[in-house]
């Protein structure tokens, strides 16, 4: 339990931090924002090939939803 809560808490949270922090230096703010955005729909995807899990259709709506509101603000 504890390795599982240092794994969680300092690999995954640090690079997380350290990772956002670079794209903030290195790009505009309103692209990484699309990036972070579009984590949920990767999710989904992930959570579907990997763990066999299936989508209800108001996730597979709201996933819908956010690719379309990422793709016009990438339009913008």
């Amino acid at each position: 339990m504890a390795l599982a809560l240092f794994y969680q808490g300092i690999i995954i949270a640090g690079f997380g931090f350290i990772g956002q922090t670079w794209l903030l230096k290195n790009y505009l703010p309103s692209k990484v924002t699309i990036i972070s955005l579009s984590q949920p729909v990767f999710g989904v995807f992930l959570a579907w090939i990997i763990l066999n899990e299936t989508p209800g259709i108001e996730l597979v709506f709201a996933t819908i939803l956010v690719v379309i509101g990422s793709y016009i603000s990438v339009k913008k």
